[in-house]
């Protein structure tokens, strides 16, 4: 593909660009991921990762930059996929519907499925007949229509890493292959078929919902030239995206260290109130994300226009957030293809030959791996958050602590403090 051209960062009119459509991301810690191995290859300038469009943008380091093959390999080996996609070339509404329609008829065969196996588990237990009918039912659900969720762990085992559908996959395969050995067995025996069936049937169901939100108010703004021109800005024809900072204080005690989260300031913007009240019906409404505020814009009968701000303090755009308090104790690990074939001398072979043998090999990405070790989240029922961790009893010495907070979005930013525990400075 032929990289264009956009403003760089540092003004450059010409930094080439390539853009690509990203598969097998399943919440935002993946398109973290994979925004990070982007960045981190030689000939990369920058790289945003985008998880609700399934998009990625790198940008290049002059002309000599990283090619797209180069990129789709690096991406391949930590699990993902990686697609070029040219200019001219729509945004991915087809690959979105496609992937609505395939979570679709999952989710409308699962279901039924999952609630006919949770009946006769429920109604007639240790049935030879009942058992043996949920087996049958709940071999369709795990192994064809939660075959994306098995096929997405099997990628991810081989590259050594683990995502939710692993955990799933563990999950839900170890109460069907339980049930499966104690029914052969004895089949009166009680079994866990329907908890393996619900499981991948909520999971999907899910996975059906999450495809359609990927589609709801997204759409593409590409930031024109005239983008330093004060007119194009006062007539909301720029528009910046994802912008988020944490700040925290961390609370040392002997040999012991907590942290206390004192603020998340984000700069979302999507559409802008202005365009939202002029495109507005009468009595109806439209929630707006404008310069880190989320206000809902609402025209009455008599078509005048009220707004109402609802996320009034920093603390409203959290969801969730966590601490690792030895950041850099887990390498991130991933098992990358040699490059160069191997000789083997096999018996009976007067000299070596150049077998086509595939070899792995362990290579360090330069990142690390967060580990939570105290988190604190909204409930639908209990929507208070916890603002400072508990105490950790940490070795005495300087250590890095990292803190993630993923906001209401779905967005998750990390920041990373150092700090020194104990007698040791």
């Amino acid at each position: 593909m032929t990289p264009s051209a956009s403003p760089g960062r540092d003004g450059d009119p010409a930094a080439p660009e390539l853009h690509f459509a990203v598969h097998g991301m399943t919440c935002a810690s993946c398109a973290s991921r994979v925004q990070r191995t982007l960045s981190r290859q030689p000939g990369v300038d920058q790289a945003h990762v985008n998880f609700a469009t399934g998009q990625a943008t790198v940008t290049l380091a002059g002309d000599d930059g990283a090619r797209a093959e180069q990129l789709s390999r690096a991406i391949d080996a930590i699990g993902y996929g990686l697609r070029p996609v040219t200019d001219d070339e729509p945004p991915a509404g087809d690959e979105s519907a496609a992937e609505q329609r395939s979570w679709r008829w999952r989710a409308l065969a699962a279901v039924p499925l999952a609630v006919a196996v949770l009946v006769l588990a429920l109604g007639f237990p240790r049935d030879p007949v009942a058992s043996y009918a949920a087996w049958a039912l709940a071999t369709p659900v795990q192994f064809v229509i939660g075959w994306p969720i098995l096929r997405s762990a099997a990628i991810r085992a081989r590259s050594r890493q683990m995502n939710m559908d692993t955990l799933i996959a563990l999950g839900t395969l170890a109460a069907y292959g339980f049930s499966a050995i104690r029914i052969a067995v004895d089949a009166h025996a009680e079994h866990y078929f329907d908890t393996a069936a619900v499981i991948l049937a909520a999971i999907i169901l899910g996975r059906y919902f999450e495809a359609r939100a990927k589609g709801i108010d997204i759409a593409p703004k590409y930031i024109p030239a005239q983008v330093f021109d004060k007119r194009a800005v006062e007539k909301n024809q720029v528009v910046f995206h994802d912008v988020a900072a944490i700040e925290v204080k961390p609370h040392v005690k002997k040999n012991s260290v907590a942290v206390e989260l004192t603020d998340f300031s984000v700069f979302y913007s999507q559409d802008s109130i202005a365009s939202a009240e002029a495109a507005l019906k009468d009595n109806s409404s439209k929630i707006v994300a404008e310069k880190g505020q989320i206000v809902k814009v609402s025209k009455d009968k008599k078509g005048v226009v009220s707004r109402e701000r609802l996320t009034k303090k920093w603390t409203d755009w959290i969801d969730y957030w966590a601490v690792d308090f030895n950041f850099e104790s887990k390498r991130e690990i991933i098992r990358k293809l040699r490059d160069e074939p191997k000789q083997v001398q096999m018996p009976g072979m007067e000299k070596p030959e150049q077998l086509d043998l595939t070899e792995y090999e362990e290579v360090w990405t330069g990142d690390y791996i967060f580990e939570n070790e105290w988190q604190s989240f909204r409930t639908k029922k209990d929507r208070s958050l916890e603002l400072t961790s508990v105490f950790h009893e940490c070795p005495p010495g300087r250590r890095k602590l990292a803190v993630k907070v993923v906001d209401i979005f779905g967005n998750d930013t990390m920041t990373i403090v150092e700090v020194s525990v104990g007698e040791k400075k």
